[in-house]
Formats: structure tokens, sequence, C-alpha cells
């Protein structure tokens, strides 16, 4: 017997079959996770499917943009302008 180290039993039948099973299971997770990918990605129809979304995901950003954009516009083409010398607050009217 060995000074400083503490004496290890060995695991019962249950706590040795509990051990195997914690081990194992998380590497079965694992393998069986990246096969079910492999197999989604390969799928032709998986990549015909996120391409249509992708183009509806550009599409629908698109149109947003432009939505922004026009009132933007509409403002800034509306909105008076005020000389550099009106910007003086003291020249500027507040709607108190």
């Amino acid at each position: 017997m060995q000074k400083g180290r503490p004496v290890r039993k060995p695991p019962s039948k249950i706590e040795g079959t509990r051990l195997r099973s914690i081990r194992t299971s998380p590497l079965q997770l694992l393998q069986s996770g990246k096969t079910q990918l492999r197999s989604a990605l390969n799928q032709p129809s998986k990549k015909i499917e996120d391409a249509k979304l992708a183009r509806g995901f550009r599409t629908t950003l698109h149109e947003f943009q432009k939505a922004q954009q026009l009132p933007s516009e509409r403002e800034s083409a509306h909105s008076p302008y005020l000389p550099p010398q009106l910007m003086d607050s003291n020249l500027l009217v507040s709607p108190d």
C-alpha cells in the first residue's frame, strides 16, 4: 500500500454497468447526431429547401430596406432647408 493515496475498491457490478452506460451514451449520441446531420445535408430536397429559404430571405430583406428608404427620402425631400445662420437656438421658436 502506497502512502498518501486512498485505497480504491473496484466498482460493483451495478456501478460498473452504470459507469459504462454513462461513458458510452454521449459517444452514441454524438455518432448518431453526426450520421443524421450527414444524411440531412446530403439530401437534395434539403438543399433545394435551403436555397428557397435563402432566396425568400433576400427578397424580404430587399423589400424591407426599400420600405425603410422611401420614408427617409420623402422626409428629406419635404423637410425645410434652414441655413446655418438660422440654426442658432436663439432664433428657433419652440412650441411651448
